[in-house]
């Protein structure tokens, strides 16, 4: 993240008018997180301050978080020392990724003293650290002897890095050369105070986030700004939470589905190697002919037959089970051929079963890389318990949020084009919204979404073809080629196939173009629901 000096100059500056401000009360919601509740020009407001490996920050949040049922000893010390007392200042170090805020409050013996609280956002060395009026560490969130130059230990003194010249984040840096800045312009802005607090969105997901607008992405991110710095932060780490514990309750079903198609895959391989034999039973049944047309030549307890081979040339040497006659041998070789073609067509029916299961399974993966709510689990979990991977439980609670909608999209022909997020939305766009005359799409053998074109009874346009074809790819799991193919047909022809899973559907009358996946295109095409 660029949460460079420059950034967090801008920070410090929306924050000033904590200073005067009284600390009311302070928690510890998470082992490297603090919540400060200040009383001051603003009202009363909560001063969020994070040393989250990858999530660093100071700001003003509106976000309510469950505090642990006992404090942490660090929290415990620091309402002994800072709860009612008052802010006197904040002060960023000359171009470094810190910022001290200075209290002034009431010792143990009665008596005005100073506190100061130093955050640190300096990647693996984030940190929090109470100092005392002589400067010596009270204590902070992690204790750190490694660092010979500065250990940040209890009853060290405090130090700060060696100065350093003005850095820049490298998103900050792309973005200067991309639009071909001078860096004394940009410090010149930098001392103008223009900053416009900025955060890159894709696929209307937060991304990235900075002090001035990023262009560099060229249409592939999208951009808003916000009022103030705490707004976009608060906004922000928010969002990217949702979205983490989203996908942290989906790991759950994307490791038990994996397994399930390892499984299926591997029980393919051996059904496939069983298949291989029983295409050689033909042989079995001309054995059983040839011991029939030479029963006089073979005795009872011959170990092989060597008669002449009448469907090809020269002699057949046929193994026989001495404890059989002649005769008992031909049948041992008829029943293993009818044997043998009894299992060819049972594994026919077994691989080709295995093979859609796994079809299955893949687009299921497919599907949980475009989750975004709670009721996209909640589809997939309920599909999969209608299939069978998962068992069906007694009761489970809906979702709370509102049930999620196919993606939308408007192509550069003005026509609407709309992609399943999973197979049960597949299932809903294909075979019950669409119109008959409507176009779909889908990746050639690859698992992806149900792509639907809405015509409206028109023709669809070029444009809006070759768009859609894109999108198709894009949205599955060739994404990361190129030349995808990708099949499309009028929704007339596309139908569900008897006891067909989920999303699996067969199709006719269709033709196949091949496109290039495109980010940037989904990107610009979407219609973000608000």
């Amino acid at each position: 993240m660029p949460l460079d000096a420059i950034f967090i100059g801008a920070v410090v500056d929306e924050l000033q008018p904590l200073v005067g401000g009284r600390v009311d009360k302070l928690h510890q919601p998470e082992r490297d997180e603090l919540i400060l509740a200040v009383r001051c020009a603003l009202g009363n407001v909560k001063l969020l301050i994070s040393a989250a490996q990858g999530g660093a920050r100071i700001h003003l949040t509106s976000q309510s978080r469950p505090n642990p049922q006992t404090p942490p000893m660090f929290c415990m010390l620091l309402r002994k020392h800072l709860v009612g007392g008052r802010i006197t200042g904040l002060y960023q170090p000359p171009n470094e990724r810190i910022v001290q805020l200075r209290f002034e409050v009431t010792d143990e013996l009665g008596e005005r003293a100073e506190r100061v609280l130093a955050v640190e956002m300096m990647g693996s060395s984030t940190n929090i650290a109470l100092i005392d009026h002589e400067g010596r560490v009270i204590d902070c969130v992690k204790r750190a002897e490694g660092d010979a130059k500065r250990p940040m230990l209890p009853g060290l003194f405090y130090r700060l890095p060696e100065p350093r010249d003005f850095g820049l984040s490298p998103l900050i840096a792309r973005e200067l050369e991309h639009q071909g800045m001078l860096i004394d312009a940009l410090k010149a802005s930098v001392n103008d105070k223009a900053f416009i607090p900025f955060m890159l969105l894709k696929d209307g997901k937060p991304k990235d986030f900075s002090f001035m607008p990023v262009r560099q992405y060229d249409g592939l991110y999208t951009g808003e700004m916000y009022g103030s710095f705490s707004e976009l932060l608060d906004a922000f780490y928010t969002r990217r939470g949702m979205e983490a514990a989203l996908h942290k309750k989906a790991s759950s079903l994307r490791k038990t589905v994996s397994n399930t198609l390892e499984r299926t895959r591997r029980k393919l391989v051996l059904q496939n190697e069983e298949y291989a034999v029983t295409l050689n039973r033909e042989r079995l049944r001309q054995y059983g002919d040839l011991l029939m047309a030479n029963l006089g030549s073979i005795a009872r307890g011959d170990e092989i037959a060597r008669v002449a081979d009448f469907y090809g040339e020269g002699d057949a040497e046929i193994k026989l089970d001495v404890r059989l006659s002649p005769q008992q041998n031909a049948a041992k070789y008829y029943k293993e051929y009818a044997k043998a073609k009894t299992a060819q067509n049972k594994l026919t029916e077994q691989i080709k079963r295995g093979e859609l299961d796994a079809e299955y399974l893949e687009s299921v993966l497919d599907s949980l890389d475009k989750i975004a709510s709670e009721s996209d689990i909640e589809d997939i979990r309920g599909e999969l318990e209608q299939t069978g991977v998962l068992p069906k439980p007694a009761a489970r609670k809906k979702a709370a949020d509102r049930p999620s909608r196919p993606m939308a999209f408007r192509s550069g022909g003005g026509m609407m084009i709309y992609i399943g997020r999973n197979n049960r939305q597949n299932d809903e766009l294909t075979l019950k919204t669409a119109a008959k005359t409507d176009i779909w799409l889908h990746t050639q053998k690859i698992a992806g979404s149900h792509v639907i074109v809405s015509c409206g009874g028109r023709q669809i346009d070029d444009v809006t073809l070759g768009q859609a074809a894109i999108l198709a790819a894009t949205y599955s799991q060739g994404k990361k080629g190129q030349k995808v193919p990708v099949d499309y047909t009028q929704v007339k022809y596309v139908r569900k196939a008897a006891g067909g899973k989920p999303g699996l559907v067969i199709y006719d009358k269709f033709r196949t173009v091949f496109a290039d996946p495109s980010e940037e295109l989904a990107e610009r095409l979407r219609i973000i629901e608000k």
